[in-house]
């Protein structure tokens, strides 16, 4: 569509988490939307993969429901992944702790992908509208630091 009179309609084919309340997300930017394609790019990739390799299924995946008691299914992963509260407490800071946790999950089978904030872009920060509170994440910004 290069020479289209209209700009193309980029709607996230997945769910769209970034508002915590009833109100509409804004449309992707070209960062997120690259970020999705990228991941999704990379999950084809392993899908393909693990089933060349033979891999088994794993187990776990879809063995969780919308209705289920979230605290039960956060003990399920805990015991699944062996990464319990308990055991946290011993790890020096949060990205030992995330390091941790993937190695976990990808001892697993499950493919671990961890990046900044939309690939190459700058870091950014919730700055909360006066609308919002202080609680709802749904208002991003660039960080001017």
């Amino acid at each position: 569509m290069l020479f289209s009179g209209e700009p193309l309609d980029d709607e996230l084919d997945i769910a769209d988490f970034r508002t915590v309340t009833s109100a509409q997300p804004r449309k992707p930017s070209p960062q997120l939307l690259d970020t999705v394609y990228l991941c999704q790019r990379r999950q084809n990739w392993h899908h393909e993969y693990a089933l060349e390799q033979e891999h088994d299924p794993v187990e776990f995946v879809g063995s969780a429901r919308l209705g289920d008691d979230p605290a039960q299914v956060a003990r399920n992963m805990s015991s699944v992944l062996d990464f319990h509260v308990r055991d946290r407490s011993d790890i020096a800071n949060w990205t030992l702790a995330v390091r941790r946790f993937a190695d976990r999950a990808d001892s697993k089978g499950v493919l671990v992908m961890i990046s900044g904030v939309g690939g190459t872009t700058r870091p950014a920060r919730w700055i909360p509208t006066s609308s919002e509170g202080s609680r709802s994440p749904t208002t991003w910004r660039p960080s001017s630091s």
